[in-house]
C-alpha cells in the first residue's frame, strides 16, 4: 500500500469535525455535485434546489448535530450526513420537505425540464414495479449519506466519516444503523462490507434506466451497534 495518501493527508492537515452552520453551502454543493454516482445531480435534473430542498435539508436545518465533515485548512471536501431516528426523518421529510418542494414545481419556483420529467417518471416507475423491502427500524434505527469530492477520494476519507459516526453512535445507545446505495457504487459497496455491513435486502431498480448501462439493484445494508 501506497504511502502518499497518508503523507498527504497529513500535510495537507484534513480533518474530522461536527458539522457547523457555516458548512451548509459546502455540504449542499458536494451533496449536488456527486449525487448521480459521483457525478453531478444534473445528470438526471435540471435544478439541483429540487434534490436538495426535497432531500438533504433534514440533515442541515432539522438535525445537524448528527453530521460530520471533513475538511482540509477549513475548506470542507467530504461530509457525512447522519440521523438517529429514520421514522422521525420520514414523517419530516414526507410532511414538510416534499410538500414544500412539490408548492415550488407548481408555483414555478424551480427550473423543469425534460429531465425532471423523465426522472420523476421512472421514480414513480420503479415504486410501483419493485417492492421494497422494508427495513426493520427497531434493529437499524439510525441511517447516513456520504458524500466526498471527487479528487479526495481513494484517501480514507470515507471510512474515517464512518467510523467517527458509529463511534458516536454506540457512546449515545443507538443499536444499529443502515444505509442504502447501489449495486453500482462498487467501490462503497466493497466498504461497507468491509466494515462489517451486512446486506440486508437486494431489489431491482427501475430508476436509473438509460442512465447506466447495466442492471441496477437498489441495497440496503446494517450493522447492529449494541445487542439489546
Amino acid at each position: 500500500m501506497s504511502l502518499w495518501p497518508i503523507i498527504k493527508v497529513m500535510f495537507e492537515g484534513l480533518r474530522i469535525r461536527p458539522y457547523r452552520a457555516e458548512d451548509r453551502e459546502s455540504l449542499l454543493k458536494i451533496a449536488a455535485d456527486t449525487a448521480f454516482f459521483g457525478e453531478a445531480v444534473e445528470k438526471f435534473i435540471e435544478d439541483r434546489r429540487i434534490f436538495l430542498d426535497a432531500f438533504y435539508l433534514y440533515y442541515t436545518d432539522y438535525e445537524p448535530q448528527h453530521s460530520w465533515v471533513a475538511v482540509c485548512n477549513e475548506q470542507v471536501v467530504g461530509f457525512l450526513t447522519g440521523c438517529y431516528d429514520t421514522r422521525l426523518q420520514r414523517e419530516y421529510t414526507g410532511k414538510v420537505l416534499e410538500k414544500r418542494a412539490l408548492k415550488k414545481v407548481l408555483t414555478g419556483k424551480y427550473r423543469l425540464g425534460k429531465k425532471f420529467l423523465r426522472y420523476l417518471f421512472r421514480y414513480w416507475m420503479s415504486k410501483m414495479i419493485f417492492e421494497k423491502t422494508a427495513v426493520d427500524l427497531t434493529q437499524y434505527p439510525a441511517h447516513f449519506h456520504i458524500n466526498v469530492e471527487s479528487k479526495w477520494r481513494g484517501q480514507g476519507i470515507g471510512r474515517n466519516l464512518i467510523e467517527t459516526y458509529l463511534k458516536h453512535l454506540e457512546k449515545d445507545g443507538i443499536c444499529g444503523v443502515h444505509l442504502q446505495t447501489t449495486s453500482f457504487n462498487k467501490v462503497a459497496v466493497g466498504l461497507y462490507e468491509k466494515m462489517g455491513f451486512k446486506l440486508l435486502s437486494s431489489v431491482p431498480s427501475y430508476l436509473w434506466q438509460s442512465l447506466v448501462n447495466e442492471p441496477i439493484y437498489e441495497l440496503t445494508y446494517g450493522k447492529i451497534l449494541l445487542l439489546r
